[in-house]
């Protein structure tokens, strides 16, 4: 029997070097407060299970120690005390967080395709561009001969090094991150006598996605692999519809171009409300203590641009080669609760 692993004495713990600077800001007796952070922080030694080995050992790969990561970004935090006057209060908390993270050295014998650098995003994302559905009095591209009505068309940007009339690796560029913009969160709590109210947002903006289940499932029909079809599959382009975004049904033979392209990738955004819970507090005198009942609904909401089932928990991206990776949403929730204390 051969061996099949090998190890390796020189590997060691990711380190981790961060610098931060933040500032603490209070106003109107601290009424409201204010706080901000930058950060910039290097991974390096980054572990990875498949560093090559010289073609005549036995085992190809070994565990090691390559790389590193840079990542920078700000958070910031503000409180309020909207309301506090006799048998009222009312506070608020909001959160803003941007971060970036890029790589900073890749392993010795990373090669970059001629669309990639060497600082690119750690979750880039490289595409062909893409310019709508082909119409029947338009002209097949050069590249794209057996193009059919309805189907997607693909840019062709090669440069002096490409062809112009073939589509190839000159043809994809970085269009961005996986990772959001900015996430938020924003949080109320009022009080009324007895009575609080609590309720709680948060979100993320301008993460890069792929077509969701929703859309690649709308020429479902046509694919012997795939059983569902989604509602959408009642816009595809076809001679009597084709004012339309869904392509038609007629399975593409540069299907291979088109999901890696831009064509279904936007920017997905989503608010969701997290929390929401009503309470009333009773005193017991007797006891020395307090009665409280509440409500409580967990996930009652979320308004989000994605037509998958959750913008959070989604992984399925068919641009991404794993459809049909679900994970579970997040539930929505209601409960009924009572709290004694003495």
């Amino acid at each position: 029997m051969g061996a099949t692993k090998l190890g390796n004495p020189d590997l060691t713990w990711e380190t981790t070097k961060e610098f931060n600077i933040g500032l603490d800001l209070g106003f109107v007796n601290n009424r409201i407060n204010l706080t901000a952070e930058y950060y910039s922080r290097v991974i390096s030694d980054l572990l990875q299970t498949d560093v090559p080995l010289p073609f005549y050992n036995e085992i190809t790969t070994i565990a090691g120690n390559v790389g590193e990561t840079q990542g920078k970004g700000i958070e910031l935090t503000l409180n309020t005390v909207n309301v506090k006057n006799g048998d009222w209060f009312w506070a608020t908390d909001l959160t803003y967080a941007h971060n970036e993270d890029r790589w900073k050295t890749r392993r010795d014998d990373w090669t970059p395709a001629v669309n990639e650098s060497a600082t690119d995003y750690i979750r880039s994302i490289f595409v062909y561009k893409t310019d709508g559905l082909m119409q029947p009095d338009e002209t097949r591209p050069a590249w794209q001969p057996a193009l059919l009505p309805g189907q997607i068309k693909i840019q062709n940007l090669a440069d002096e090094e490409g062809n112009p009339n073939k589509m190839d690796q000159y043809d994809r560029i970085l269009l961005g991150s996986r990772d959001p913009d900015f996430t938020f969160g924003f949080n109320n709590t009022v009080r009324y006598r007895q009575f609080d109210f609590n309720i709680y947002f948060y979100g993320e903006f301008g993460a890069w996605k792929g077509r969701s289940y929703y859309e690649q499932w709308a020429n479902g029909f046509v694919d012997a692999n795939i059983v569902n079809k989604s509602e959408a599959s009642k816009y595809v382009w076809s001679h009597d519809n084709q004012n339309t975004i869904y392509p038609s049904a007629i399975p593409s033979t540069y299907a291979s171009y088109e999901n890696s392209s831009d064509y279904w990738y936007k920017k997905i955004n989503f608010v969701r409300c997290r929390n929401i819970m009503l309470g009333y507090t009773l005193p017991l005198k007797s006891l020395q203590g307090n009665l409280r009942i509440y409500a409580d609904v967990n996930n009652p909401f979320v308004f989000t641009n994605w037509t998958g089932v959750d913008p959070e928990t989604d992984n399925f991206d068919s641009s991404r080669n794993n459809a049909g990776a679900f994970n579970y949403p997040n539930v929505t929730s209601c409960s009924l609760g009572v709290n004694i204390t003495f």
